[in-house]
């Protein structure tokens, strides 16, 4: 990627004149002019909502008072597609969003450019538990453009020295009142940086983690439609500047422009640039656990870390030893994630894969370990409990016993009492797990057709991709033993926006010239649009996902079982991962089951 800025030569300018085609990067010839007062502010119309009660998405508050005007900065529009049917305002007390029903609104509404807003017959509203401005009468709260334009008085040229911006080196440092506001994020490097695009075709939205120096991730989410969707994402380390959003309690940024990276590294894989410096995996320690995601286990003794190992791979039990490391700012690193485990849930606990791909589990008598590659066999399940000092207690739910450092054996093993010390976990930053819209999946051998997993004891070598979820959503898919995958962001009584993915292992198609899909679903509530919000994918080994045309889907009036099935001729003799894509709104959070899966 080139984030170069371009030199406009007069013979385009002398051009663009004698055309008559408007220069929407010019000011106005005539310096606007408002010669009003304003009585209000970010921070009281804030106040306002709260006294009136609008915490909620069905709450609203239309503003009746004639004299009330809000002076602000615009901080953020649609220039480069990024942002849609938007603008982002800023004044001394905060920052607010602002919903407007027009493209294209920058070529009136630069950055930088100081309005008064009179506020009569605009309305106050929460969406993603947040407070927006809009109009209370239109789609989505979206202020009619003929209303917007004249209510929002423009003063002075556009100049973004007016602007505030926030420096932020630490996202931990983050509070409620940088809600919506123009940061500047320093010394932060992008997880997939010189690999993955913004937005690759086929995602209206694709979340990247960014990464600061103290191992906290936050996720940047771009638009399909930004004119830098299909750019690599910057390698190495430098400086952003973005939208700070907040969904439900969760930080997420909005990039404006390519201008807004500064220092990285030029170029990317297939760009001709060099390969982003590799300095080791971070895990950052884990105050909760995300099913799919890769972890240590490292139990704190004298103030080292002792991280388990993987047990040998030629080995079926043992207890499990460990390597030294040193937190620092609660995150250790190593060196790759062969130490890591990827915790995932099945059914009423959780599973603990290691690096080699085998689960742990527990039988007969002994306090150590065995490793078996059946996700469903006995002795598998694992629940898992935060303790008050930080530490977790993993039990096994068949043998009672729990997976603690012992001082004695200067091992781990799994004892009934509770006398060794128990773990701290330390979860990937910005960790895919085993698959996922970024995650490289299980790449140590594929399985071979027919295959076939039913779904009736466990999730078998699906993984689960949850990405980030909102506050007060703990999953979205999840095994079922009555209905075998099961997927759903409804949590009475609210519905959550979400982006949620199931994926298989690694399929070979080899010497399958016309390989078959089938699997047999069921959805209700939906709207009457399951096949909108529920997708089916595929993808070649290390490639990108393709949506496939599913050839049945449930007409929602009931939880019967339907028959699915779809082509794979187009991946034939490749390797493969099929994904199944569940995605959500705040009005639209439905329920999608599917079982009997089979590729042949």
């Amino acid at each position: 990627m080139k984030l170069i800025k371009k030199l406009i030569c007069l013979s385009a300018l002398i051009f663009a004149f004698a055309s008559c085609q408007r220069d929407y990067d010019m000011p106005p010839l005539n310096e606007p002019v408002y010669d009003g007062n304003a009585n209000v502010t970010i921070a009281q119309l804030r106040a306002m909502a709260a006294s009136a009660g609008v915490t909620t998405q069905n709450d609203t508050l239309r503003i009746t008072d004639s004299t009330l005007v809000l002076r602000a900065i615009v901080t953020a529009n649609d220039k480069s597609g990024n942002i849609f049917k938007k603008i982002y305002l800023q004044d001394e007390t905060g920052n607010i969003e602002m919903e407007v029903d027009q493209s294209n609104i920058y070529t009136d509404y630069p950055v930088g450019q100081e309005i008064y807003l009179e506020l009569k017959g605009l309305s106050l509203s929460v969406y993603g538990g947040e407070l927006q401005l809009g109009h209370p009468d239109s789609y989505n709260f979206r202020t009619p453009y003929v209303i917007f334009t004249s209510q929002a008085h423009k003063n002075g040229f556009p100049s973004e020295s007016k602007i505030n911006v926030k420096e932020v080196s630490d996202f931990s440092s983050l509070v409620e009142a940088d809600r919506f506001a123009l940061v500047r994020l320093t010394n932060v490097h992008f997880e997939n940086g010189g690999k993955n695009k913004f937005a690759p075709a086929g995602n209206n939205y694709t979340s990247e983690n960014l990464i600061d120096a103290h191992g906290n991730s936050i996720v940047v989410r771009t638009s399909n439609y930004a004119e830098f969707a299909s750019e690599t994402l910057p390698a190495g380390t430098g400086t952003v500047t973005a939208i700070l959003g907040r969904f439900n309690g969760s930080w997420q940024l909005t990039i404006r422009s390519l201008d807004d990276f500064v220092g990285f590294e030029e170029g990317g894989e297939g760009e001709g640039g060099d390969e982003p410096v590799v300095s080791g995996v971070q895990f950052k320690k884990a105050t909760e656990i995300t099913s799919g995601k890769k972890y240590l286990i490292a139990a704190k003794v004298d103030g080292v870390s002792k991280v388990a190992q993987a047990i040998a791979a030629n080995r079926t039990y043992g207890y499990i030893y460990a390597d030294d490391a040193t937190a620092q700012s609660d995150v250790i690193t190593m060196d790759d994630e062969s130490h890591a485990y990827t915790i995932s849930a099945s059914g009423s606990g959780y599973t603990l894969k290691d690096a080699n791909g085998r689960y742990l589990y527990m039988t007969g008598t002994f306090n150590n370990f065995n490793l078996t590659e059946d996700a469903s066999q006995e002795g598998a399940l694992w629940t898992i409990t935060k303790n008050a000092d930080g530490t977790f207690k993993l039990l096994n739910k068949t043998m009672g016993k729990y997976i603690q450092w012992s001082t004695q054996y200067t091992s781990y093993g799994s004892y009934p009492d509770e006398n060794g010390i128990m773990p701290e976990l330390y979860e990937q930053v910005g960790g895919q797990g085993d698959g996922g819209e970024g995650g490289g999946g299980n790449t140590s051998s594929a399985k071979s057709l027919p295959y076939t997993e039913e779904f009736t004891s466990g999730q078998g070598d699906f993984t689960i991709e949850d990405g980030t979820l909102p506050d007060g959503l703990n999953f979205v898919w999840k095994f079922d033993s009555r209905y075998g995958m099961k997927a759903t962001a409804f949590v009475n009584p609210n519905r959550f926006e979400v982006e949620s993915w199931t994926i298989s292992p690694l399929i070979s198609l080899a010497g399958a010239s016309n390989a078959t899909l089938s699997f047999q679903h069921a959805g209700r509530y939906f709207d009457g649009n399951m096949k909108d919000f529920c997708t089916v994918w595929a993808r070649e080994e290390g490639g990108s996902w393709k949506q496939i045309t599913i050839a049945a889907y449930p007409d929602e009036s009931n939880w019967d079982f339907i028959d699915a099935s779809a082509s794979l001729a187009e991946f034939a003799n490749k390797t493969i991962q099929i994904g199944f894509k569940y995605t959500s709104t705040t009005e639209t959070a439905g329920t999608w089951e599917f079982k009997n899966f089979k590729v042949q």
